[in-house]
């Protein structure tokens, strides 16, 4: 349906704004008749501001759409990941490490450092440091 909409957009903007550029030009052209400006501005008010309009409005549908897509799956992911990680502070007493929580999540690194960190700060969590130099989280039951 996506596609059907991308396209008719396309082809209401690729037709009405180049008529509507022509039929503007004859309305302020100094050489077109009195008839030749009345029929470009019922060209413009009848077939061709329409077509503009229609495709515009398509277009920023499905941008308007889109974005709202974005948000619903960043949404869906976020409770994804609260829900594994209350999950896994329950496991394993509140105690996780960023690789650990990376593969549960199946997140980069770097994205499980930063929602743990996040979320660190929001419970007030210590860090363990040991001897190989692996940081844990350990948040408080």
């Amino acid at each position: 349906m996506k596609a059907i909409k991308k396209v008719v957009a396309g082809f209401l903007l690729a037709l009405g704004v180049p008529l509507s550029a022509l039929a503007i030009a004859d309305i302020v052209s100094q050489d077109a008749t009195h008839e030749d400006k009345e029929g470009a501005i019922a060209a413009l008010a009848i077939f061709t501001l329409p077509a503009t309009i229609a495709g515009t409005s398509m277009l920023w549908g499905l941008y308007r759409d889109g974005r709202k897509h974005d948000r619903i799956a960043a949404q869906q992911e976020r409770d994804r990941l609260q829900h594994l990680f209350y999950r896994i502070v329950r496991e394993y007493d509140g105690r996780i490490g960023v690789l650990g929580f990376a593969m549960e999540a199946e997140i980069t690194g770097e994205e499980a450092k930063l929602f743990l960190d996040e979320k660190a700060r929001e419970f007030d969590a210590s860090f363990e440091v040991r001897e190989d130099g692996s940081i844990y989280y350990r948040f408080p039951l």
